[in-house]
């Protein structure tokens, strides 16, 4: 599987291209659209070389660069139905989730975001007909609508933020940006019972997709006290 991590200061993307497709997946945050530019252009691509923009879930730092590199792409934006409100920056947060509201807002000022719609909106257990075939996998708990990409050929699934085994403690996000934290169990159990080679999340030092699984199945055993 051919992949870029696009490493950034608060949250990584990612270019996954093979001969026939080059995809955006998320979109990154403070090194910028031009930095985007660079590294396609490391791998032989160039912006109108980009099919698809796919979006793992709405929060501000996953979508800041969407309406710019949709216009200079010109690549289909794919994202699930229940994001589409995240991307508007509609979500009615509640209680300490007000934070991440705050935040949010703060970031649309300061990078004169402007909100743009889902072209294609995604099922659960979809799978996309292109890069050898993802599978869109419902994985909610920081967001209701939150889901990864498993690569069927390579079994290794792009997880988003529904966990960060990157660090040198595996955790959740933050809880001030885990809108729907009952959902974890069944999301935790879901991705355990799976057959995976690797996964790869957006945050934190990078680490191999084999590592990340490994320590994944570590905070797993933990969680449930095996």
């Amino acid at each position: 599987m051919n992949y870029v991590e696009l490493r950034g200061i608060f949250v990584n993307n990612f270019i996954l291209y093979d001969d026939d497709t080059t995809i955006l997946l998320d979109t990154g945050m403070l090194n910028g659209v031009n930095y985007i530019g660079k590294q396609l252009n490391k791998i032989g691509r160039t912006f109108s070389d980009v099919d698809y923009i796919l979006i793992t879930h709405g929060h501000f730092d996953h979508i800041v660069h969407l309406k710019k590199l949709k216009e200079k792409t010109r690549a289909s934006v794919l994202g699930t139905q229940e994001e589409q409100i995240h991307i508007d920056g509609k979500f009615p947060y509640k209680g300490i989730n007000r934070v991440t509201q705050f935040l949010e807002a703060f970031g649309r000022l300061c990078f004169n975001y402007s909100p743009v719609k889902i072209d294609q909106q995604i099922k659960y257990d979809e799978t996309l007909d292109f890069f050898g075939g993802l599978k869109v996998i419902h994985l909610p708990g920081h967001s209701i609508g939150h889901v990864g990409f498993l690569h069927l050929k390579s079994k290794i699934l792009f997880v988003g933020d529904f966990i960060d085994t990157r660090r040198r403690k595996e955790r959740f996000p933050p809880a001030i940006f885990n809108t729907f934290p009952d959902l974890f169990p069944s999301t935790i159990k879901k991705v355990d019972e799976m057959d995976l080679k690797g996964i790869i999340s957006n945050h934190g030092p990078k680490l191999s997709p084999e590592e990340q699984l490994h320590r994944f199945k570590k905070f797993t055993k933990k969680y449930f006290n095996k």
